[in-house]
């Protein structure tokens, strides 16, 4: 993560306008993990943000995309589907994790609680998870698969592509986002004012 702090790119870095990311990437940089609970953490992650602060071009969050795939931005936290996309229209792009890891994000198909069409609901959700519509979805979207199935059927330049599908060396060193206690939002709140006046 040190690199969105390298004041050789002042200018030409991006970063995620909102406090989970934004604090998270901070607490990965400083060796800690995205769901501390522990307060003088979260503060010193807020500091080296507040030290990024001047480097920075933008704090942002769909803009990344479009900054970076149109060559306004060289540097900014993203997503890997989505960087397929943005290296199509900008080749010079590249997209690695850093060795302190990243969050492990994924889209979620959902139905809300007293849903009108539950049946309707699941029967898609259903469908999505075979193996024809995973595939292309997948092939659409770019974004990696959780169907094995899937993976078995992609070129296998794609389903051995080490950041579609990350080996366990690199997974151990990720960690998903956990609800973190109200009194720890509630520093997230204050810190991220902090750090944005």
């Amino acid at each position: 993560w040190d690199l969105m702090w390298n004041e050789k790119y002042a200018d030409d870095i991006v970063m995620f306008d909102n406090s989970r990311d934004a604090i998270g990437i901070a607490l990965k940089r400083l060796g800690c993990s995205y769901n501390t609970t522990d307060p003088a953490q979260i503060t010193a992650a807020v500091d080296t943000l507040i030290e990024q602060k001047p480097i920075l071009q933008a704090y942002c969050m769909d803009d990344i995309f479009g900054k970076l795939e149109g060559k306004n931005a060289s540097i900014g936290a993203y997503y890997y589907g989505d960087y397929l996309t943005m290296v199509e229209n900008n080749p010079d792009l590249a997209f690695y994790i850093p060795e302190e890891g990243t969050n492990l994000y994924v889209d979620a198909m959902c139905i809300p609680k007293g849903a009108p069409h539950k049946e309707n609901a699941e029967a898609f959700i259903n469908f999505m998870c075979s193996t024809e519509a995973g595939l292309k979805n997948c092939e659409e979207i770019w974004y990696s698969s959780p169907l094995l199935s899937v993976r078995e059927a992609l070129d296998p330049e794609v389903s051995g592509d080490p950041l579609a599908y990350p080996d366990a060396s690199i997974l151990e060193q990720c960690e998903s986002y956990t609800n973190l206690p109200k009194d720890i939002l509630a520093l997230y709140n204050s810190e991220w004012l902090r750090l944005k006046t």
